[in-house]
């Protein structure tokens, strides 16, 4: 398992930069985090986490600031992270870890929304719970599923909180908002792999959540009243689709499938604003 993490500034014009672009991963059987800078060959030990609790999955806030990693026991572990101010690009903890307590299973999902200050974790039960990322405190919980929580994602404009369970070849995804109080629901008869939400300015267009389903479709509802506004896909697979995500403008979305193929949506009419998309190689 893995993340990206990152240091963004602003230049002179106003235009926001990416630097020090690197990959954190984990789940090694010696249970060390291990950084790999990018275009560099090999990777590094960053951390050794405890033996007594394995890390399944995390991510990061404000790009590198804080790791938060979730636990095969439940625990929620936070490190605090900081480039070097001698060598470029290296990544060093900073202090402690704090652990945050409250789950009692195993979890499976965790997504920091930076806008909200809040990260979200979801268990193996059907929990999920809404952390404070400024005091790195507990803020509110709730039973979203009545079994594993497959995916989490969180709008950085509403503040909903979507959710996704599984039942045989059915899922179940859940809206809350970010006080844990229940928006909506929608089932679908094809496993939903991966979600996130557009992210427009409110007021201006009504953002939706896009879906990411096992036949390698594409459905999106809108965040309003949760109802169907199309579905996509791509005659070039029928795979899996396992992540989802826009760009900031909410004109352009990509996703992936098992197959380590990306796809690229433009918005109608935006094509020619968009020059081809370049990835940089990272792995």
């Amino acid at each position: 398992m893995e993340t990206v993490i990152y240091r963004q500034e602003k230049n002179s014009s106003g235009v926001t930069m990416i630097f020090n672009l690197a990959k954190v991963s984990w789940m090694y059987p010696d249970n060390i985090i291990r950084v790999k800078q990018l275009r560099e060959q090999s990777t590094s030990n960053l951390l050794q986490h405890d033996w007594h609790d394995k890390m399944v999955c995390g991510c990061t806030v404000g790009g590198y600031k804080q790791l938060i990693l979730g636990g095969q026991t439940g625990v929620i572990t936070v490190y605090r992270l900081s480039y070097s101010q001698t060598k470029q690009g290296e990544v060093a903890v900073c202090g402690q870890p704090v652990r945050l307590y409250g789950h009692d299973s195993r979890i499976t999902a965790v997504y920091a929304c930076e806008q909200f200050s809040v990260v979200v974790t979801a268990d193996s039960s059907g929990v999920c719970i809404v952390w404070d990322t400024n005091r790195l405190s507990y803020a509110h919980s709730y039973r979203a599923h009545h079994g594993v929580v497959r995916a989490v994602s969180v709008s950085s404009t509403l503040g909903y909180i979507a959710s996704v369970s599984h039942t045989g070849l059915l899922s179940h995804l859940a809206v809350h908002n970010i006080n844990s109080k229940h928006v909506g629901s929608i089932d679908t008869e094809l496993a939903i792999n991966c979600i996130c939400f557009s992210t427009s300015p409110e007021g201006t267009a009504i953002n939706i959540i896009a879906a990411g389903i096992e036949d390698g479709s594409i459905r999106m509802w809108n965040t309003w009243d949760l109802q169907l506004v199309r579905a996509i896909s791509s005659p070039a697979s029928s795979l899996p689709l396992i992540s989802l995500i826009f760009s900031k403008d909410s004109h352009t979305l990509y996703a992936s499938n098992t197959d380590g193929r990306v796809f690229v949506w433009h918005r109608a009419g935006r094509t020619k604003d968009h020059p081809e998309s370049n990835f940089m190689p990272l792995m």
